[in-house]
């Protein structure tokens, strides 16, 4: 039953889901997705005619996009299972040479911000333009820095100490410069001024 549910709420999120994100989850299902897709519910087989009916195939966009999968292919990740992360490079096992990622960084940072616009961010593989590993490098960043993690507070700047003093006592000039101004005038535009600005 919530293994029912799930699969239920994934549908209904991914009919709001962009293209390129679809098209990315139906070729490289990520292991939180094939854990989450229901394996044997007859309303998401494929092969099967009732689901056309039920199940819409073009989510939303229009005739002329042919190419874009049914969520029933994404939920279901049978024949399309992958187990390695198309965001890292990977090693052939033949030949034992390097290949680079299949989408770049530039690609990456686009379908995580539209994973992360839609809450779906949960289902994408793991990358460096994730939200959490960048939350998370920052946090390690801090780390490194003596009485610097969260929470706690780094020495700066001298410029950075003090600039919440010198803004206080901006403010204030500029709620007195009124009144600077009338003494200005009445002392015959600066003869006996002593005070600052000169």
């Amino acid at each position: 039953m919530a293994a029912e549910v799930v699969g239920s709420a994934l549908i209904n999120r991914a009919k709001s889901l962009p293209v390129p994100l679809v098209r990315f989850l139906a070729r490289w299902p990520s292991p939180a997705l094939q854990s989450a897709a229901p394996k044997s519910s007859p309303g998401l087989d494929s092969s099967s005619p009732a689901s056309t009916d039920s199940t819409p195939s073009d989510l939303g966009t229009s005739d002329t996009d042919a190419s874009t999968p049914p969520v029933s292919q994404i939920l279901t990740a049978s024949d399309t299972t992958v187990n390695r992360n198309p965001f890292e490079p990977w090693r052939h096992p033949s030949t034992g040479r390097w290949r680079p990622p299949v989408y770049s960084m530039r690609q990456q940072r686009e379908l995580c911000k539209m994973a992360a616009d839609h809450g779906v961010e949960e289902l994408l593989w793991a990358s460096k333009k994730a939200t959490w590993f960048k939350e998370k490098k920052l946090i390690e960043q801090g780390l490194r820095l003596r009485n610097a993690g969260p929470g706690k507070r780094v020495k700066g700047h001298k410029w950075e100490r003090t600039l919440s003093s010198r803004l206080e006592e901006r403010r204030q000039a500029m709620l007195g410069m009124p009144a600077m101004i009338e003494e200005w005038k009445r002392l015959g535009h600066g003869r006996g001024w002593k005070k600052w600005p000169k």
